[in-house]
This record gives C-alpha cells, structure tokens and sequence, in this order.
C-alpha cells in the first residue's frame, strides 16, 4: 500500500499505466474462467472499458451483472443485508439459521446461498450477511430480528441496509438510461 501512494505521488502516469495493466490481466483471467463454464459478470465498475482500452478485444464477451440481476427485481427481489453492530459473528450464524429455517420449502437458492456463506464467507469487519429478499420476506424477517433482540437473543442490535441497486442499477449507465427514457415514455412529456 505504502508503495502504491508513493508511486501515486512520484509517477502517477506509472501508476495508472500499472492500474491499467492490472484491469486488462484481471479481465483476462475472467474470460478464462467464463471460457471453463463459470458464470462470469462485471459488477458495473467500467472494467470491462478499461480492459478493452488497454488492449482486451472480448472484453465485452463478459456481460453486465444486470443480465442476472434484472429478473431478480422484476420479481421484487432485491439485495438486503445485515450486520452486527456488537461484532459478534454467532448473532449472523443464528440469523442464517433463522433464514433456512423460514426459506428452506420456498426458496432453495437462498438456503443454499446461506449454507455456502455460513461454511465459506470469511468476515472482514463487523460480521455481516446480504440475500436476496422479496418484499413481504424483508419484513418478515426484520420483524423476527426485532424480536429476536428485544429478548436478548443476540448479543446486541442488528443494522439492516438495502441497495442502491433496487431502483434497477446506478452501476449501469445503460440501466439508468433505460430507466430515463422509459420514464419520459411513460410520462408523456419527454421528460424525466
């Protein structure tokens, strides 16, 4: 890190030819891996443009996140997360075991996903979680967290978020203009 800073300050010029290089090798890698059968996405970063500018023809083989997330949030669904305010990682633990034993007949990728996290997901920071909710589902589960708290079963209180992602992508340039232009659509007026 502190070499990083100090070729920022000394050579910035480097340090973005450096930057580059390591979005075109990271891009490179991505298709190898979506070339093996692994589901491959950008996140909405623009790493994809900076591949293909450095050099990355089929940079643009690697689709946006949007194609596996759109029909999530056409359904409603959206990214909802948690986290122990206290740090302690065995209130996460109880909530996953709450999540399983709500969604197991309903939702199979969801448990499956908790299953993974619970065994693979190392914290960094505070302990926290994110699923794919549906509305309805959210409150079902933040009403029993709630309570959950209230009696002392968790060690302390529980913060809950929502994404800037439900409102159908501002990591999207592409979304965002869809979602422009379907508004002056829908309005009539050709403003958004």
């Amino acid at each position: 890190m502190e070499q990083a800073e100090q070729l920022r300050k000394s050579d910035p010029e480097k340090y973005i030819l450096l930057a580059k290089e390591t979005m075109k090798k990271h891009v490179q890698l991505m298709l190898q891996l979506q070339a093996r059968g692994a589901v491959t996405f950008e996140y909405g970063n623009n790493l994809r443009k900076q591949a293909y500018d450095a050099g990355v023809e089929d940079a643009f083989k690697i689709p946006g996140q949007m194609e596996y997330m759109r029909p999530l949030f056409e359904e409603g669904r959206g990214p909802f997360r948690w986290t122990s305010l206290v740090g302690d990682p065995n209130d996460i633990y109880k909530l996953d075991d709450v999540l399983i034993t709500l969604f197991e007949k309903k939702n199979p990728r969801l448990v499956r996903w908790i299953r993974n996290a619970h065994q693979y997901v190392k914290f960094q920071g505070l302990p926290a979680r994110v699923v794919y909710l549906g509305y309805g589902e959210r409150a079902l589960f933040g009403k029993i967290v709630s309570e959950m708290v209230r009696k002392g079963e968790l060690s302390g209180p529980i913060w809950f978020g929502r994404d800037h992602l439900d409102s159908g992508s501002v990591a999207s340039p592409i979304g965002r203009l869809r979602a422009c232009l379907t508004a002056q659509t829908q309005s009539g007026t050709g403003q958004y």
